[in-house]
């Protein structure tokens, strides 16, 4: 039904969700991955792009405390967990690359068309090198991975949204 729409890309995992990963065993992982694959031969068959997340600040490994991610203030709404790491850190930016080589060395026999790059839902660092993070440290570390998810998937697109922006996140879009 997307299709006649016009709308030719769908976003979905390549492999399971970091967040995901604390929970999960090998039988899920293996459902996930066949569904996955099941889902993708479809769309391609409608001609359909496969447009998969670009790599975030969260990680399903332990993370040291030295590269746990800064909390907002509250009241400020942007999405935060447990999961979120500063990649300013030397030991958190090891942990994001090594998962993110990880997710495209297990998703590297599908063809993704599209790599998302999100700033706010699952992410963000409030620390003094992040902020604003939608205008410092997510493009950084966006930058980062689509350098990585570029290699493996050299013809990909890469799209960076700008979901709950505000003043100082666009100010430091402009800037970068």
């Amino acid at each position: 039904d997307l299709a006649l729409w016009g709308i030719n890309s769908i976003k979905s995992f390549a492999s399971v969700a970091a967040v995901d990963q604390a929970w999960s065993d090998e039988s899920e992982s293996r459902v996930f991955k066949f569904t996955t694959e099941a889902i993708l031969q479809h769309m391609k068959r409608l001609d359909m792009d496969f447009a998969v997340s670009g790599g975030s600040n969260v990680s399903g490994e332990p993370i040291p405390v030295a590269a746990k991610a800064k909390a907002y203030g509250p009241g400020i709404m942007r999405g935060f967990s447990e999961f979120n790491v500063c990649p300013e850190t030397n030991s958190g930016i090891e942990l994001l690359l090594r998962g993110r080589s990880k997710a495209l060395s297990e998703a590297a026999r599908l063809k993704i068309d599209e790599f998302v790059y999100w700033p706010y839902d699952e992410g963000g660092c409030a620390c003094d090198k992040c902020s604003p993070w939608g205008g410092r440290g997510y493009l950084k570390m966006a930058r980062r991975m689509s350098e990585m998810n570029g290699k493996v998937h050299p013809g990909a697109r890469h799209v960076v949204s700008t979901w709950l922006f505000d003043d100082d996140d666009w100010k430091g879009l402009y800037r970068y």
